[in-house]
């Protein structure tokens, strides 16, 4: 038997010389090593060749093979059969194609696809630590901090009570401190608590009729609407929303719209909707102090104040609120401002669709 060689069977099996394109079958064998694609060396009975000798019929056959002599590696495809002609004689077509990039690259693909998994297995066991930790946390706020907070409330209460004549006017004065700073980390607790439950509830998208859903939630503001010029203009929109992620946003915003209009001589909120493009772009506007534009980007940070506490009470944790609703049932939010002239906040809301639209969930 022996082997016959076209140009480019010698370049893909690294032969440069004409003596060793005389290799018949056996020698060939003597040079080279072949074995699976997972490694596994095979015996010469069966070769590619050998088997095709024996009348089998190959058809894309995977295999490494290797130089014996040097270090030399590739993978090919081996497709053959054996052709019989006349007086008896046969030959056997073997057709190779070198697929060691292809097979590199597959290997590469799989090994990136397993470290992905391994890493969002990782990530996902992280998250779960840090949402049991956060859960934690929450209980140990809500139970463990509040009640020293209780007992001071009360006991510096029942001094103002019971004890009142016995204090001259400064020291009545440090009990109302103290009770009202125990207020405001009382406050601050219980912001806190809904940022986190905020941060872990669920998000369910659904239909709000926007004009109904305003009206209801200004229904709570009724008392203090009454020397306050409130103007509410909003058509018959429909929003794809969750519902109280959006109550949250635009409770927060009415809130800061009172709170900080109370101060002028005619205190005004205007709350307005308009549609742009394939939004509702619903709008919170007050005449109050306002705020400079070039602290914009802290006003939705967590514990960021642009006012003094006593003047304006507060936890900081309102719009941080806010953007964190926002951004979890697919809006945005943005404001504009100038000192002494009001301030006006934007909710960009998607505009109900008939269309299937994808939920903003957990990650």
């Amino acid at each position: 038997q022996s082997l016959h060689w076209n140009p480019a069977a010698l370049e893909m099996h690294d032969i440069g010389n004409s003596e060793e394109t005389l290799l018949n079958h056996h020698t060939f064998a003597q040079l080279y090593e072949l074995s699976s694609v997972e490694g596994i060396t095979l015996p010469f009975d069966q070769w590619p060749l050998t088997r095709i000798l024996r009348g089998e019929h190959l058809q894309d056959l995977e295999l490494r093979i290797g130089r014996v002599d040097r270090d030399w590696e590739r993978i090919f495809s081996y497709s053959g059969l054996l052709s019989h002609y006349g007086d008896g004689k046969e030959l056997a077509f073997l057709i190779i194609k070198d697929i060691t990039e292809r097979k590199n690259a597959e290997d590469a693909l799989r090994d990136a696809k397993v470290n992905l998994e391994h890493k969002v297995e990782e990530r996902t066991a992280q998250l779960l630590a840090k949402s049991k930790e956060m859960e934690s946390f929450c209980y140990s706020v809500s139970h463990d901090l509040r009640a020293p907070l209780r007992g001071i409330d009360g006991y510096s209460r029942l001094l103002l009570e019971e004890y009142h004549d016995q204090f001259d006017e400064e020291g009545r004065n440090f009990l109302i401190n103290v009770r009202t700073a125990t207020k405001h980390m009382t406050d601050l607790i219980e912001d806190l608590l809904a940022y986190s439950r905020l941060e872990r509830r669920g998000v369910s998208r659904t239909a709000v009729e926007l004009s109904s859903f305003v009206s209801n939630l200004l229904d709570q503001y009724r008392a203090r609407s009454k020397n306050v010029r409130l103007t509410v203009e909003i058509s018959d929109f429909h929003v794809s929303v969750d519902p109280d992620g959006l109550a949250i946003a635009l409770r927060n915003l009415i809130d800061n719209a009172f709170k900080f209009s109370g101060y002028a001589s005619e205190p005004a909120i205007e709350i307005r909707a308009q549609a742009a493009s394939s939004d509702c772009v619903l709008s919170v506007r007050d005449n109050g102090i306002g705020f400079d534009m070039r602290f914009y980007d802290k006003i939705f940070e967590i514990f960021q104040r642009l006012h003094h506490a006593e003047e304006y009470p507060g936890t900081g944790i309102g719009l941080a609120m806010v953007h964190k609703a926002m951004e979890r049932i697919g809006g945005r939010v943005w404001a504009e401002s100038q000192p002494g002239a009001g301030a006006t906040f934007f909710l960009a809301l998607p505009l109900f669709s008939t269309e299937p639209v994808p939920l903003f969930r957990d990650s």
